[in-house]
């Protein structure tokens, strides 16, 4: 009975606190300005089963030469499970990436594309790296940990800034006449002059957590949409495979990225102790960019990490875990390239030697080792005898093909690794199309014929209903993409093909 009354509370609690959220994002809305981003200074990527080899490679370049980042995720409503990863990188130059990785859509784990996005995961937490989150990560990622896409703890330096922001905005805030407190932009106020307005403050108590929504709203006096906190996370965002209408799938997109937007916003404030001044003052174009080198861990017993960590605890294995990266950095990159395919030996070229430069491995490439030749002496007794002129005409004939030389488990493995070679060629050029589930491949492929489209692979698969449409080029791609309409598989130009059949 007590459990029931227990259990009730919590909900009617719950119930009363989203209540409360809704009110506060319809008041935000209507008197703040929207926190808004050029869509020019970045880019969003998709990562699922159906991302194409070439995007990861691209991700991966790019993330090589970036060394801060801002994270966020989110969980599904019903399920809790984490769905969604939203990653942004914080380069030199413009424009950005903004990465959804959709978990629930990877490819499996044996395959070579989820090698090269363990690769992106392992780019992204590696030693040197600074990763911005509002809220603790290691509970957030908790489920990408058991996935094994990376290992736990990581390399790279993570700052929670919604630990850090209370005690910054304190110290940011500028002199208030209000209340008579003064405060001086380089020392640190006293607990007398701090500025006590309600108007400054959304929270009675110094030690309740600061929501991103007041984050934004207090600092910049703009307006970050919650709107879509609670939705089912689960499906797919991307446009050519997302179910969701336009309006209601771009407001879901918005939403993920618009919330790591807001924690690279702050991210420069709060590590280089800005005052609220300087915030607001600094151009756009400067916040969401890094010229700073990669983090040095000779930081981590100095007073930037005081500042950073949570408690003493987390600080002392924060700087553990930086002072043994090195004996452990290098590994899961070689454990990750060695998944990835031969083929693709151009490419794992470009990742060692670039990972090289940060890595430290100039050592390991200079020491060589040396190798001493020696001329070995024949002795006088010992007769060297010359090769017969009928067995000199046995080397004239013909040599047997290689293929009658290799034997049968040999034969196996080539055409197999051949096979590998022709199908990543065969998956560059794809057109994607939704198909009706009553639709046999038999079907489209003679929709296609009589459309005079010059496929190569159809592949249809039969639990999502996406169907791929291989092609030799790209410039069959952009020939062939208006031929086949986004709805020529619907069921109702299913409905229309019966009808012709009969």
């Amino acid at each position: 009975m007590e459990s029931s009354r227990g259990s009730s509370s919590k909900a009617q609690s719950r119930h009363c606190r989203n209540i409360r959220l809704e009110e506060q994002n319809h008041d935000y809305r209507r008197n703040y300005l929207p926190f808004t981003i050029p869509s020019s200074f970045y880019n969003i990527v998709h990562v699922h089963r159906f991302t194409t080899n070439d995007t990861i490679s691209t991700l991966i370049n790019h993330f090589e030469s970036c060394y801060r980042y801002s994270i966020d995720t989110e969980s599904d409503r019903f399920t809790y499970d984490l769905s969604l990863i939203q990653v942004h990188s914080i380069p030199q130059h413009l424009p950005s990436f903004i990465v959804l990785f959709e978990i629930n859509h990877l490819p499996p784990s044996d395959s070579s594309l989820m090698g090269k996005i363990k690769l992106l995961f392992s780019l992204l937490f590696r030693l040197g790296n600074i990763i911005f989150s509002w809220g603790s990560m290691s509970d957030e990622l908790k489920s990408a940990i058991q996935m094994n896409l990376f290992t736990w703890p990581v390399s790279a330096l993570c700052i929670n800034l919604q630990d850090e922001f209370p005690g910054w905005y304190r110290r940011a805030l500028p002199p208030c006449e209000a209340c008579g407190s003064i405060q001086s932009s380089n020392k640190a106020m006293s607990s007398k002059s701090r500025c006590i307005c309600t108007s400054n403050f959304p929270y009675v108590k110094s030690t309740d957590k600061w929501s991103l929504q007041n984050a934004i709203r207090y600092t910049v006096n703009r307006f970050l949409d919650k709107s879509s906190t609670k939705k089912n996370w689960n499906i797919m965002l991307d446009p050519n495979y997302s179910p969701l209408s336009s309006y209601e799938r771009c407001k879901r997109i918005n939403y993920a990225i618009y919330d790591c937007f807001a924690v690279t916003l702050l991210h420069q404030a709060i590590y280089d102790k800005w005052t609220l001044t300087q915030l607001r003052e600094a151009e756009l174009i400067s916040l969401f960019t890094s010229n700073a080198p990669p983090h040095s861990s000779s930081l981590s017993s100095s007073t930037l990490l005081e500042n950073i960590s949570e408690d003493e605890n987390e600080t002392k294995s924060t700087s553990l875990s930086i002072s043994n990266a090195l004996l452990r950095s290098s590994l899961p990159l070689s454990n990750l390239l060695e998944d990835i395919s031969d083929d693709e030996g151009e490419d794992d070229e470009v990742f060692i030697s670039s990972l090289s430069r940060h890595h430290d491995t100039d050592q390991l490439v200079n020491t060589t080792r040396h190798v001493d030749v020696f001329s070995t002496a024949i002795p006088e007794n010992d007769v060297i005898e010359l090769i017969p002129s009928d067995q000199e005409l046995s080397s004239n004939e013909l040599p047997q093909p290689r293929r009658k030389c290799r034997s049968t488990t040999a034969r196996i493995r080539r055409n197999r690794k051949r096979n590998m070679v022709k199908r990543s060629y065969r998956d560059r050029h794809i057109i994607y199309r939704n198909v009706y589930h009553r639709f046999t491949l038999k079907q489209i492929k003679n929709i296609l014929r009589d459309r005079d489209v010059r496929y190569v692979h159809p592949k249809l698969d039969k639990s999502s209903r996406i169907l791929s449409i291989g092609m030799k080029k790209s410039s069959l791609v952009d020939l062939y993409f208006d031929r086949i309409p986004g709805d020529l598989f619907d069921k109702f130009h299913y409905q229309q093909y019966r009808r012709q059949e009969h």
